[in-house]
């Protein structure tokens, strides 16, 4: 360290650094300025080409830019990568690692103001479903963290805070390889510690002690049943809450109004273990769940994982693991729609429309919004200037047919609603195509994709290859929507990728609206529970061909989920981006940050 900086390069200055007559620790946190804030840091330029899933971490790659010395990932530094995609933001973001003269330096995202946990769990008005997801989300993070000996990150009450969102997350990693094993014990035992600071005010969060102290007491040796009685627990919890009739194995009307719980109920628990099997590392994966059949069937196929696109936890378990389907409510929506010419074209043929309509709620639970958006994007095509007057002919026709046929109520339109709204929007491209004599190729058209919101739920439609993707922190970026196209055309029946793709006209459009009669216009039409955080990115193919959305996901799309991050911005470079790579076209992107919280007064309100 010189001159106040870590590294040579003297990017990263030390602020209020510790003095040299201090007493030497193991581990000396310090504040550090990014001196060159706007340069990608050296581990997202390590990260930036993206790493196979199914293949080993390579993290020993050398990097001679920095002044001659080679960049080498310490062992230390391996885990915030090799965690970060599948437990953002839980882990926090490294930007900088090295191992120089006897010390490992690691420059981490601060998170020393982030709000504490115990913080967060000491309120009059805190959800027991709230408190028992941060568990379910520890337990999660022990599982991942047990192969890299990270398990301590979890058993220090500072270390433990939450986001913006509610979400738990860690302030920095604990890696300890030699030090003595953690056990599940010890994490009952943190549990304990954070609910002396919980008003007991509710049945369920004595429950939670008692289950606390279970876990405390040795009982599980393995998260996944812990897990799975979380999730029981919460699915009672929303029985209860509901009206419905109680899973009878954790009776928390028998609990009565004591502060602890009471004996016969941590019996209950232990009753309701899985038969543990842990002992014998060749049966770990046999672990039987909880046995009783009738509480099992309480859990829906949607609270299971196994779903395409989930990923296996670290550690191995590829099993149906439980999750936990949180009552869930809109908290934030946030729009930006950026359009531009590209770099071959000397007109926008791009058309799109976005209305959010808002209302938010004040609840002794919490704020919350009412919202209703439509969401409209086209990419126009025909020679001249068929194609901008075909996607702003569309754009009009679809707003003026939703704002006459979709009721002001909370519901969204059904299917046959919105399909006649799109063939409306076919019948007046295709009438001014018949009006001039267009034929051929010289016909206007132009692809649509389009969603409209009502609170938690979307409905998404669309003619053509304009798409919409989804991004969430599990699932990472997902095509919702499938062109109409020939190569997928082939697919659908049955025909390889590869040779279906190998046709000269694979890319040639099977449908689009304006060319044609109503008669071939089939729009596809699906549905969308807006259960979890996620960005919804509507585009015209200027943007996603070339794999570009999915070869920028990290460093362009992934960042601006979270509520801090500048959606305007972020959606501008995005599509600047696009313009470097896929200039040959006209370039629209449509994005919608959706945050969700848990609230439960939706659901009492439901069951009235």
């Amino acid at each position: 360290m010189s001159d106040r900086f870590l590294d040579p390069k003297q990017r990263y200055q030390v602020h209020g650094a510790a003095e040299a007559t201090e007493p030497m620790v193991d581990i000396l946190e310090l504040t550090i300025i990014d001196c060159q804030v706007g340069v990608p840091s050296p581990v997202a330029v390590m990260t930036q080409g993206g790493m196979d899933e199914d293949e080993p971490l390579d993290l020993d790659s050398e990097d001679d830019s920095d002044g001659g010395e080679t960049f080498t990932l310490p062992a230390m530094a391996q885990p915030y990568v090799g965690l970060r995609n599948q437990f953002f933001p839980a882990i926090p973001e490294l930007h900088a690692a090295w191992q120089r003269n006897g010390y490992v330096a690691l420059v981490l995202e601060d998170r020393s103001t982030w709000e504490r946990l115990l913080t967060a769990l000491d309120s009059e008005t805190i959800e027991p479903l709230q408190v028992i997801h941060w568990f379910y989300e520890m337990v999660d993070l022990w599982e991942a963290l047990t192969p890299w000996a990270g398990q301590a990150s979890l058993l220090d009450p500072e270390n433990l805070r939450v986001d913006e969102d509610q979400i738990l997350c860690l302030r920095r990693l604990h890696i300890n390889a030699d030090g003595p094993n953690c056990t599940l014990a010890n994490l009952g035992q943190i549990w304990q510690q954070l609910l002396l600071s919980v008003p007991k005010t509710d049945k369920a969060l004595i429950a939670a002690g008692a289950l606390a102290e279970t876990v405390a007491a040795g009982k599980f040796t393995q998260g996944v049943a812990i897990k799975e009685t979380l999730a029981n627990l919460a699915d009672q919890l929303q029985q209860r809450d509901l009206g419905e009739e109680p899973s009878p194995l954790l009776d928390l009307d028998s609990l009565g109004d004591t502060a602890e719980p009471p004996a016969h109920w941590a019996d209950a628990v232990e009753a309701i273990l899985p038969e543990d099997k842990a002992a014998d590392g060749a049966e770990a994966a046999a672990v039987e769940m909880i046995s009783d059949e009738e509480l099992l069937a309480n859990l829906s196929e949607d609270d299971t994982q196994g779903d395409e696109g989930d990923e296996a936890k670290a550690g191995g378990e590829l099993s149906e693991l439980p999750t936990m389907a949180l009552p869930m409510q809109l908290f934030t929506l946030d729009e930006v729609g950026r359009t531009h010419i590209g770099r071959q074209r000397d007109h926008n043929e791009d058309s799109f429309f976005a209305e959010t309509r808002l209302q938010k709620i004040d609840a002794p639970k919490g704020p919350y919004l009412k919202a209703r958006g439509i969401y409209l994007l086209c990419d126009g095509m025909g020679g001249h200037a068929g194609g901008e007057v075909a996607s702003a002919l569309a754009v009009s026709t679809l707003k003026a047919y939703l704002q006459e046929h979709w009721p002001e109520t909370d519901q969204l339109p059904d299917d046959d609603t919105v399909r006649d709204a799109i063939l409306a929007a076919n019948q007046s491209i295709f009438e001014e195509n018949e009006a001039k004599g267009q034929a051929g190729s010289g016909r206007m058209g132009t692809t649509l994709v389009m969603v409209l919101l009502q609170d938690s739920q979307a409905l998404v439609a669309h003619v053509g290859d304009s798409r919409l993707y989804c991004l969430t922190r599990r699932q990472g970026l997902r095509q919702i929507t499938v062109d109409h196209e020939v190569g997928q055309r082939e697919i659908q029946r049955g025909v390889e990728p590869a040779i279906a793709y190998a046709r000269p006209d694979a890319y040639q459009l099977t449908q689009a609206l304006g060319p044609r009669a109503q008669k071939d216009v089939h729009p596809g039409i699906t549905r969308l529970h807006l259960s979890e955080d996620m960005l919804l990115l509507l585009c015209s193919d200027g943007l996603s061909d070339n794999d570009f959305l999915e070869n920028h996901v990290d460093t362009h799309i992934e960042p601006l989920l979270r509520s801090r991050a500048d959606l305007e911005e972020g959606v501008s470079q995005l599509v600047e981006l696009a313009n470097e790579h896929n200039g040959h076209d006209n370039i629209t992107a449509m994005m919608l940050r959706i945050k969700v919280r848990p609230n439960l007064e939706a659901l009492k309100a439901a069951s009235r």
